[in-house]
């Protein structure tokens, strides 16, 4: 799970033009990152092409519009992957 931690964290970081270190996993996608709907909606499909995923609308309506936190999306990402 460390490593998926660290895959979502450089893709935020990409997706919001943050710094990796500036990022935890307590951070709130929209209250600390700045994150609007089209930006989370830009993430989603980032993760959806980097993880080979899919991510439903009743996911995104559960993690990535709520506000959210990182540790959200490494969970999601984390229960979306095959093993």
């Amino acid at each position: 799970m460390i490593d998926v931690a660290r895959q979502v964290t450089r893709i935020i970081a990409e997706e919001t033009s943050r710094k990796e270190e500036d990022i935890s996993r307590e951070s709130s996608l929209s209250n600390d990152l700045g994150m609007n709907s089209d930006a989370l909606l830009d993430l989603g499909l980032s993760l959806e092409d980097h993880f080979g995923i899919e991510i439903t609308l009743a996911d995104a309506a559960r993690v990535l519009i709520a506000l959210s936190t990182v540790q959200d999306v490494i969970d999601l990402i984390v229960q979306k992957t095959p093993r």
